[in-house]
C-alpha cells in the first residue's frame, strides 16, 4: 500500500558490522501536515469546491489519496463527477471513525518521537537522504504508509490498537483479518515507517527470481531495517508475534529441512510466494509458525554471509547477487 518515488542519493559507506553509532547529535526536523483535517474540512455538499481547496495546498499527495485511498485510477480533475461522488461517501462513510483517530492523536504529542529518533540512523548511514516531513491522513484502512516525494503519509487508522472496535466489525475483519490487526497499533508505527524507507532506497525487484533469492533479497533489507532500528524489538520489525519468533529460532533447523526436502529453494513456481507473503501462518507447515517466513530464513542467511564478510559496507552488501550471499553463507543450520 505504498507509493514509492525514487531519491537520488548518496551512500555512506558505513561497515555493517559497525557497533550502534551514536545519532544523539543529529537533528531531525520532523514537521507534520494533517491532510486528514483538510479533507474533513470539505463540505460533503460541496466536494468540488473543497476538492479544489484541498488540491490547491497539497497536489502531489491528493492525487495519492485518490489513488491509494479513494482508488480511482484518475489524477485529480477539478470537474470529475466520479471523484466528487467518491469523495462525497467517503466523507460519509467515515465520520465517526475520523472522530475516534482525532480523539487519540490530537491529544498524543509524542506520536512521531519514534519516527524521528530512527530517521537519525538513516540520516547517519545516508546523509543525502531527504528526509520526509509527515502527512497524516485517515484513510479507512486503504493507505497505510505512502512515501511521495514531499513526505511521508500515515494512515492513523492503521495505529489505533489491536483492540479498536471499527477492527472488530465484521465487514472490516473480512478484509483485514485478526493477524494483520493486531499489529495495528503505535509500537508498529516506527518499523512501518523504516520499511517505507528501505523500500524507497532498494526497491525490491526479485518477485520472479528463485525462492531463495527472494528470501536472501528480503534478508539484506532486514539487515538495513536494522540498522535503522536498532534498539527496536525484533518482533516489531519481523511482524510476527513472540511466539511465533522463538517458534522460528528453536526450529530453525527443521525450517530448513522443508525447503530442501521439498525442493523449493530454485523453484519460480509462483505458489511459493506464499513463503514470502503475509498469512496467518506458513502453509505445508505448523500452525505456530509465522506467515512471511523467508523473511526470517533469508535474514539468517545474511547473517552468516556478514560473518565471513564482516568489513562489508551497507552498500556493498546491497549490491551482491543474492545468489552470491546464500553460496558464500555456507547457511546449514544445525
Amino acid at each position: 500500500m505504498r507509493l514509492l518515488l525514487p531519491l537520488i542519493i548518496v551512500l555512506f559507506l558505513a561497515s555493517c558490522n559497525d557497533k550502534t553509532p551514536d545519532v544523539s547529535e543529529i537533528k531531525i526536523d520532523l514537521p507534520v501536515e494533517r491532510y486528514d483535517k483538510l479533507i474533513y474540512a470539505i463540505d460533503s455538499n460541496n466536494t468540488a469546491e473543497g476538492l479544489k481547496k484541498v488540491y490547491t495546498q497539497q497536489p502531489a499527495f491528493t492525487n495519492a489519496f485518490i489513488a491509494q485511498v479513494l482508488q480511482l485510477h484518475q489524477p485529480y480533475n477539478d470537474t470529475s463527477k466520479v471523484l466528487q461522488e467518491a469523495m462525497k461517501n467517503f466523507l460519509t462513510h467515515t465520520q465517526q471513525l475520523k472522530d475516534s483517530v482525532w480523539q487519540k492523536f490530537d491529544a498524543d504529542k509524542e506520536w512521531t518521537k519514534g519516527i524521528a529518533e530512527s530517521l537519525r540512523y538513516v540520516k547517519y548511514y545516508f546523509p543525502q537522504y531527504k528526509i520526509p516531513k509527515i502527512i497524516a491522513f485517515v484513510g479507512d484502512l486503504t493507505g497505510r504508509e505512502i512515501l511521495i516525494q514531499e513526505g511521508l503519509a500515515i494512515g492513523l487508522d492503521y495505529y489505533m490498537g489491536k483492540d479498536f472496535s471499527y477492527y472488530l466489525i465484521p465487514e472490516v475483519q473480512t478484509q483485514i483479518p485478526s493477524y494483520l490487526s493486531r499489529r495495528f497499533s503505535l509500537e508498529y508505527l516506527p518499523a512501518n515507517c523504516m520499511q517505507a524507507v528501505v523500500d524507497d532506497l532498494y526497491p525490491d525487484t526479485s518477485f520472479s527470481k528463485p525462492l531463495i533469492e527472494q528470501m536472501v533479497e528480503k534478508g539484506k533489507r532486514f539487515f538495513v531495517l536494522n540498522k535503522f532500528l536498532p534498539k527496536t524489538n525484533d518482533t516489531l520489525k519481523f511482524q510476527y508475534s513472540k511466539e511465533q519468533l522463538d517458534w522460528c529460532y528453536k526450529n530453525e533447523k527443521d525450517i530448513w529441512k522443508f525447503f530442501l526436502d521439498g525442493d523449493l529453494l530454485y523453484s519460480t513456481d509462483p505458489s511459493t510466494n506464499n513463503f514470502v507473503s503475509e498469512g496467518p501462518s506458513t502453509q505445508g507447515m505448523p500452525q505456530e509458525s509465522p506467515g512471511n517466513i523467508g523473511l526470517f530464513v533469508g535474514w539468517r542467511i545474511v547473517q552468516k554471509y556478514i560473518e565471513k564478510h564482516p568489513d562489508m559496507t551497507i552498500q556493498q552488501l546491497m549490491k551482491t547477487e543474492s545468489k552470491v550471499i546464500f553460496n558464500e553463507s555456507k547457511y546449514r543450520p544445525s
